[in-house]
């Protein structure tokens, strides 16, 4: 029976802003990817405040959008100060900020939230600002590496030999290097330097962990540690490499 392949996905969300002249695209800007959808579709609704107010083609089809008279005048709002949003001597960007834009960020968020999307458009032009879900393959899922190096000094109890001490790594090969150079230290003057490191290389590489005995009374321990990142996707329990298949 063939093994099945478990892939292993980190899920983003993309938000960006398309605007269209007939049926041609003349303007398309990626505002930012992010990890919770949540964060994106609040992103996502900024632009659109933003661009209500910078663009004025946009500002027309906003303010004339019966979607936002009907939460302009759910708000509270007068229809004289709805229709004045579009006369920029009235200074409709601020009333706009200061007067609705609380409630039409709610509006939008809402809109984004179940749609994935919030578009404007005329005959003549579309303004269209969405949330794109994406997956990005991880094989190994989002982790960190730590090798942590300790030791045991039975005569003199040499603290700073015998205190675990951390290093953090990106990589499993990175914090398995970092074990194995500090091992390498360890084997100055040892005849046996080439043996050694092949075994510690392929324990810790299986089974996590390798120690050396320097001496009678003096030993060095090297452990190495993966931590999945939890970035929504769910969380693990800190583990050994390959610790399921270890075979040293």
């Amino acid at each position: 029976m063939e093994k099945e392949n478990h892939k292993k996905f980190l899920t983003v969300y993309t938000t960006s802003f398309t605007e269209r002249a007939g049926n041609e695209i003349i303007g398309h800007v990626v505002s930012g990817s992010f990890i919770h959808r949540g964060d994106a579709i609040r992103e996502c609704a900024y632009d659109v405040i933003f661009y209500v107010v910078a663009r004025p083609a946009m500002k027309s089809l906003f303010v004339n959008d019966e979607r936002v008279r009907k939460t302009l005048k759910d708000s509270g709002m007068p229809a004289n100060i709805i229709d004045g949003l579009l006369d920029p001597v009235a200074g409709g960007e601020i009333e706009l900020m200061d007067k609705a834009a609380d409630a039409i960020k709610d509006m939008i968020i809402d809109e984004i939230g179940g749609q994935g999307c919030i578009i404007f458009r005329s005959d003549l032009a579309e303004f269209r600002f969405e949330v794109d879900e994406n997956d990005i393959e991880c094989p190994d899922g989002l982790q960190t590496w730590t090798c942590i190096t300790s030791g045991v000094d039975s005569d003199n109890h040499d603290p700073e030999w015998e205190q675990a001490f951390p290093e953090v790594f990106l990589s499993e090969e990175e914090a398995v290097d970092c074990a194995l150079k500090d091992l390498r230290q360890c084997l100055e003057g040892s005849d046996r330097v080439r043996e050694i490191m092949k075994e510690a290389r392929k324990c810790i590489t299986y089974g996590g962990w390798y120690e050396y005995e320097l001496n009678d009374s003096t030993t060095r321990r090297w452990d190495v540690w993966s931590t999945p990142i939890d970035v929504g996707q769910g969380r693990d329990h800190v583990k050994r490499p390959r610790s399921d298949n270890a075979e040293a």
